[in-house]
């Protein structure tokens, strides 16, 4: 069996810093896990000027539907997990 290599959790300053660490990680070959991709529910709940924007695109999802598509969008991810601590931050 292939094993994994060894995750990293990365700090950064803002989401720049972050992306930067996803995409050196991944160049390295280190396996990238994302925790609480939806921010604790708070995505699921978005400021209204994000709202207004994800409610004009031409396809509509959730708020955790497009927070979750974000993450897996980059191929840099190799796992996204999420918990949630009540059913409708997942909705």
């Amino acid at each position: 069996m292939d094993s994994m290599p060894d995750p990293i959790q990365l700090y950064g300053r803002g989401v720049t810093g972050r992306y930067r660490g996803l995409e050196f990680a991944h160049k390295k070959g280190l396996a990238v896990v994302i925790m609480e991709p939806i921010r604790g529910g708070r995505l699921a709940r978005p400021p209204e000027k994000v709202a207004k924007m994800w409610a004009n695109a031409p396809v509509q999802r959730t708020p955790p539907e497009w927070a979750l598509r974000w993450v897996w969008n980059h191929p840099e991810v190799t796992l996204a997990l999420s918990g949630m601590s009540n059913m409708p931050a997942g909705d």
